[in-house]
């Protein structure tokens, strides 16, 4: 997964990345590269700026806390990203590309909490 990504979370178990793309007055676009336990995918993700800042607070909280959970939604598809403390663990779970295709991905892997912060990060670098 090596092509000017910006590396959010890397570990045996999973891998999150994201690529800005674009963006315009109301909204940002990037893709999402995920790979976990040896499956891998990637989808555009499409976000007003309002909702961005919204899911940048919710992962400072998280990240804060240790408790709590932050879904990212694509607006033009199903695909989400899910970011949520189960008996104190983070698990990272969601679904690149639309149920509606024929190829899509579903995934879950553990994660420490500093991909939380890594994500907010990542999605604040987007909104400069």
């Amino acid at each position: 997964m090596r092509d000017n990504r910006d590396y959010i979370y890397t570990s045996t178990y999973g891998e999150l990345c994201t690529k800005y793309n674009f963006s315009t007055e109301l909204g940002i676009t990037f893709l999402v590269f995920v790979q976990s336990y040896g499956f891998s995918g990637r989808e555009g993700f499409e976000m007003s700026k309002d909702i961005i800042k919204e899911r940048i607070e919710e992962l400072e909280n998280m990240h804060f806390s240790l408790f709590g959970e932050c879904t990212i939604n694509d607006e033009e598809s199903d695909s989400y990203i899910k970011m949520s403390f189960v008996e104190n663990e983070l698990v990272v779970s969601g679904q690149l590309g639309g149920s509606y295709n024929t190829n899509f991905m579903k995934f879950e892997f553990y994660a420490d909490q500093t991909l939380l912060k890594l994500f907010s990060d990542t999605l604040k670098g987007y909104l400069s």
